[in-house]
């Protein structure tokens, strides 16, 4: 499995930004797994999950590694072909229409919340997640701020840096396992918006890491 694959086409991107399709990637790209084995670990159906796994292999995003019979049937093993995805910006400002390509990236955005969300409240469902007086184990954060292009690119690259340490740890021991989303993007205050494109040529996607 690659560190990084560059997505090569808008079909890739899409394939992303479907919140489900994101949370399965993500499985995959823990361990070489069957489709049913990670309907068990989402809790979702497996025949809702058939579909979807069919799409990322199409789109070049899962690979099959093996297969195995087990009681007349044969198992499909798959595994990610990366740790983490990047989608070139120059891909989505395309002849197609800055209108439309931004919409795949849009599109991919908000998938990426939304998986996040469902995560979540699957969490509070489960009674993971702990109140601040019973010693909270979990975070949230929401802060806006403004500065220059050049200030929030310095800052943008302190919360990248944070990301890749986070990234470079290796698995724990223990069987307690967390999710980690971070979303730094531009707003509108006052009519007007807090800044303008960012500096950056590139735009990373990277699935929640589990550890």
């Amino acid at each position: 499995m690659k560190d990084v694959h560059m997505l090569a086409d808008l079909g890739q991107v899409r394939a992303l930004a479907d919140p489900l399709r994101l949370r399965i990637l993500e499985a995959f790209r823990d361990k070489c797994m069957t489709t049913k084995q990670v309907a068990t670990l989402l809790e979702e159906n497996p025949t809702k999950l058939y579909h979807h796994v069919e799409l990322l292999e199409r789109a070049g995003l899962i690979r099959l590694i093996k297969t195995r019979r087990n009681r007349g049937t044969v198992e499909r093993y798959y595994r990610s072909v990366a740790v983490e995805f990047i989608v070139d910006r120059g891909l989505l400002e395309m002849s197609q229409g800055p209108a439309k390509a931004t919409g795949g990236y849009e599109s991919l955005f908000l998938g990426g919340l939304e998986a996040t969300l469902v995560e979540a409240r699957k969490s509070v469902s489960a009674k993971l997640i702990r109140p601040v007086k019973e010693n909270r184990n979990a975070l949230m954060f929401r802060h806006r701020f403004s500065g220059t292009e050049a200030e929030i690119g310095r800052l943008m690259n302190k919360v990248k840096g944070w990301i890749e340490e986070c990234q470079n740890e290796g698995p724990g021991q223990g069987d307690a396992q967390y999710s980690l989303a971070i979303a730094f993007y531009p707003v509108k205050l006052g009519g007007t918006a807090s800044g303008s494109r960012s500096p950056r040529s590139k735009a990373t996607v990277r699935p929640i890491r589990r550890e």
